[in-house]
């Protein structure tokens, strides 16, 4: 595994550079000195966010945190991937640490509204006649507006006391790349257009919160593959840009062991200049050995790709022996054990 760790290409021992110390200073990247306590999940689909999401919760459980792990109106894969029942959009504890939610927009619609209007009665006057229902399937990016509020509630949410928070971690598995750099943008959105107003006002401390780096970062997952380290720079540069959220720990999924180091790859070298075509079995097993070390080769540079983006970079192994599930789970848990 890779540890969450600043790279500098200069060689071990190096002074760091003017940069390298203004990068840090910047709190773009993820220090074991400040925890977060919001982190966003995201990526190009197909590329195990999901798991990760949920290993990251997991890594947070085993450190004794309190821990809401949610997805964002979507087709359930924590349940399997947790060995848990269905996850819905009611809220619920799974054990004392970890309680698990997939937030819908139509009941994250409900909380938000009755987080602001206080009185069930109004809620109900308001949102549920026929005209104003008509209206709100019309409002644009409200969905993500409303399931955004929802996280941001259960961030702030305190226990009775008032005297500490109710969740020490809040993960979040996002949509992939695009619908999440939405939901990102949205409360900035919503605040630089209206001024004034209840809902403003929790629009901005939500946008205030998600914009914190002391608070909240979000985690880019890839595959070591060209599509979607591509897509993960361009996440990458428009989170710069846009400052919604700060950038914490990329981190390559499904990477493969490397078995072809220096001493190997010439051993190779030699059996394919001695062996070549003096038996079908010797060329198959040549073959084989050229498509794993093309595809270490592929891997390796995308992964350099990735290093050059400034930000800690972080390898889940291969996991996947049979179905993913709770023991895959525990197992990536560990190898996330440097994030915070």
């Amino acid at each position: 595994m890779t540890q969450p760790a600043a790279r500098d290409k200069r060689g071990p021992g190096a002074a760091p550079t003017s940069t390298a110390v203004a990068r840090l200073a910047t709190s773009w990247v993820v220090s074991g000195r400040t925890p977060r306590q919001v982190h966003f999940v995201t990526g190009k689909g197909g590329v195990g966010k999901s798991f990760v999401a949920c290993a990251l919760a997991r890594r947070f459980v085993d450190a004794g945190d309190r821990v809401l792990l949610a997805q964002v109106h979507a087709r359930d894969s924590h349940a399997a991937l947790l060995g848990i029942s269905p996850v819905d959009e009611d809220l619920r504890d799974v054990t004392p640490q970890l309680s698990v939610v997939n937030l819908q927009p139509a009941q994250a619609m409900r909380e938000y509204a009755l987080m602001t209007l206080k009185v069930e009665a109004l809620y109900k006057a308001v949102f549920e006649n026929r005209v104003t229902k008509t209206f709100l399937r019309f409002v644009p990016s409200l969905d993500e507006l409303v399931m955004m509020g929802k996280l941001w509630f259960h961030a702030e949410e305190t226990h009775d006391d008032g005297a500490r928070r109710r969740f020490d971690r809040v993960v979040i598995d996002c949509p992939s790349t695009g619908h999440a750099l939405k939901l990102f943008a949205i409360a900035r959105v919503i605040t630089e257009t209206l001024h004034v107003g209840p809902m403003v006002d929790k629009t901005r401390q939500m946008a205030a919160l998600f914009a914190d780096p002391a608070r909240s970062v979000a985690h880019l997952v890839a595959l070591p593959e060209e599509l979607p380290v591509n897509e993960t720079l361009e996440l990458l540069a428009r989170l710069r840009e846009e400052q919604t959220v700060h950038v914490g720990n990329v981190i390559v999924n499904a990477t493969l062991p490397r078995l072809f180091d220096a001493r190997a790859r010439a051993a190779f070298g030699r059996v394919q200049g001695a062996g070549a075509g003096s038996s079908s079995d010797l060329d198959a097993v040549v073959a084989v050995g050229r498509r794993r070390l093309a595809r270490e080769d592929l891997e390796a540079a995308q992964r350099a790709r990735l290093l050059d983006c400034g930000h800690p970079v972080v390898d889940v192994p291969h996991l996947q022996d049979s179905p993913l599930g709770p023991d895959h789970v525990a197992r990536a848990a560990r190898l996330l054990g440097g994030l915070t």
